[in-house]
């Protein structure tokens, strides 16, 4: 496996992967079924898993609401500027659940959208 960082990273610094595509997405208790199905592992003992038990809940509401808002993007049903403001809150969600990164969700498409979103202006005429 080949790692390249998107961003200087400290000595002594923890690195973490996603070993489930989508686990943006899942509460953690859905990452912790599928981690021990997939991997066999007994527990998940990353930061989000980890904490108290408030901290767990409101990071399982915005993986929630990443969810939620990541597939009405999917189904392709709102103009431009909806989407945009969709994928804007998923980054907002993203840097509140503590994502220095892009994130795999699983879904290809939605992966590229909010890695160009950034980049992408909404113009609208008078």
């Amino acid at each position: 496996m080949e790692v390249y960082a998107v961003r200087p990273i400290a000595k002594g610094e923890e690195l973490n992967i996603e070993y489930l595509p989508g686990a943006v997405t899942r509460t953690s208790d859905e990452r912790r079924n599928l981690l021990a199905m997939h991997f066999n592992f007994p527990r998940c003992l990353c930061a989000v898993c980890s904490a108290a038990p408030d901290l767990v809940a409101q990071s399982d509401a915005r993986r929630r609401e990443v969810r939620q808002v990541s597939e009405t993007i999917k189904a392709g049903r709102s103009d431009r500027k909806a989407t945009m403001a969709k994928m804007e809150r998923i980054r907002v969600l993203l840097e509140e659940e503590g994502y220095k990164a892009l994130p795999d969700f699983g879904a290809s498409s939605l992966s590229l959208y909010l890695a160009l979103a950034p980049s992408m202006h909404v113009c609208t005429r008078d």
